[in-house]
């Protein structure tokens, strides 16, 4: 039997594969993005906005928006 935990992984990895393509070069053109999105969005993040308007796809993970006032 498969753990759930690595189903979960699995299931965050396929779905940040998936929203790459989408979110290719122009991720962040029309807004100021921060962090590695590829990786905070494998681990399971969800997009946010920063006190400071930076945008970053930490959300629901330790330290989204550190350094930038929090999250808005």
């Amino acid at each position: 039997m498969v753990p759930d935990s690595f189903l979960r992984v699995v299931a965050a990895v396929i779905a940040a594969l998936t929203l790459a393509g989408c979110a290719g070069n122009d991720e962040c053109d029309n807004h100021p993005c921060i962090g590695d999105w590829k990786r905070d969005m494998a681990l399971g993040g969800t997009v946010v906005q920063c006190a400071d308007g930076s945008w970053s796809h930490a959300g629901g993970l330790g330290g989204a928006c550190s350094g930038r006032g929090g999250v808005r």
